[in-house]
């Protein structure tokens, strides 16, 4: 009996190891995806003259702005 009561604590350690590194992995990857959307949002000018603004204004991505839209009720 001693057997089975070691080795059930072991296999719930290595589950809880796991569960820990998959959480782990998951904030480094959503982490990863914010400093690519901020990185991109930085390559505007802070600049107030026109001809910078109208370049700002086209590096603006809009493609997917109205994306998921048609699924609200």
């Amino acid at each position: 009996m001693e057997n089975n009561t070691k080795e059930g604590g072991f296999g719930a350690a290595l589950g809880i190891f796991i569960i820990i590194v998959v959480l782990i992995a998951g904030v480094v990857y959503f982490a990863g995806q914010q400093k690519e959307k901020i990185q991109t949002n930085n390559n505007l000018s802070s600049s107030d003259d026109i001809e910078t603004l109208e370049k700002d204004a086209a590096a603006i991505d809009l493609d997917n702005l109205g994306e998921g839209i048609d699924n609200l009720e």
